[in-house]
């Protein structure tokens, strides 16, 4: 009888770790949070009744039995990457994405056409409410679409947001005036964000010279549609921010949402990124997205240089 084997996602996470040796550089690797592998590996130890790591001032160090168990894993994973190879060759092409729910406003549009340009290929789009996704569903993706500035180790990526900007906006009502002229008035209402992109506030307040504004109190949302339905409802002020949302975001460009303030600060390296593992452009439809997506930005840069040169 063979023994009952551990979850698949804590093998993964243990492989990782023992090979990178850094949670930090592991969590970084699989785009997660550390604590959160840090109980996978607990479990793992916890299912094989058996320490794998010695955890000193110095950092992990692989017990012996942790030492043979991980080079076992190493190569498993290595034959089930060749065997998965080997077997897409065979089969029909297959992209599956994983996306964060606000980006994907700005995706759909532009999928449908890829889409009729690949009639063949079967896409999937998972969406996630946050920034990153759990590393279960970002293992099991081809692409994956990430917030921040596109320095996770392991991934390579192209940036999505040309000539992105952050700016306060709110329903209509929500300000006696609709706006105001002066930004330190917005520090008498609420103001929403998401903890993960607390930072624009701070960006935009210091490109206005209000650095260390604060507002009356803030409303924390779990994640950007969160927070845009909050302020939709009239129950802040919302920094957009990360892409053009004035030309992607429909709640904003049908007037729901308006300018709290006119000033737009651009993020020159905060924005949303596609992520991919080097080994994934094997497969011929992440790289065929992947180049659809690159020739797409450059005609986007494009557009707003013309824009620029109009005085527009």
């Amino acid at each position: 009888m063979h023994s009952r084997l551990p979850s698949t996602k804590n093998l993964r996470a243990f492989e990782i770790v023992a090979r990178l040796g850094s949670i930090k550089a592991a969590a970084d690797f699989l785009a997660v949070t550390p604590s959160a592998l840090s109980r996978r590996i607990q479990t793992l130890e916890e299912e094989l009744g058996q320490a794998l790591f010695q955890r000193d001032p110095r950092g992990l160090v692989l017990t012996e039995p942790g030492r043979q168990y991980a080079a076992r894993l190493q190569s498993i994973f290595q034959s089930l990457a060749e065997a998965t190879d080997a077997a897409r060759t065979a089969l029909p092409q297959r992209l599956r994405l994983l996306v964060p729910g606000l980006y994907a406003t700005y995706l759909m549009p532009g999928l449908k056409i890829f889409e009729a340009r690949h009639p063949g290929m079967q896409i999937s789009v998972d969406i996630f409410p946050g920034a990153l996704g759990s590393d279960v569903r970002v293992e099991e993706a081809d692409m994956v679409v990430l917030y921040g500035r596109g320095d996770w180790p392991g991934w390579e990526t192209l940036f999505l947001s040309p000539h992105a900007y952050s700016m306060p906006v709110c329903a209509p009502g929500y300000l006696p005036d609709g706006s105001v002229d002066d930004p330190r008035e917005l520090a008498h209402y609420t103001w929403i964000r998401h903890p993960l992109f607390a930072h624009v506030w701070d960006n935009w307040c210091d490109a206005v010279g209000c650095p260390g504004l604060q507002p009356q109190r803030w409303f924390d949302a779990d994640s950007g549609l969160t927070a845009r339905e909050a302020a939709r409802n009239g129950m802040g002020i919302w920094m957009g921010g990360g892409v053009p949302y004035r030309k992607i975001d429909p709640v904003i460009a049908g007037g729901e949402l308006i300018p709290a303030h006119s000033y737009h600060a651009f993020l020159f390296d905060y924005g949303f990124y596609l992520a991919w593992r080097p080994q994934a452009i094997s497969n011929p439809a992440a790289a065929a997205f992947c180049e659809w997506m690159r020739a797409s930005q450059q005609a986007a840069l494009v557009y707003y240089r013309n824009r620029q040169r109009n005085g527009q």
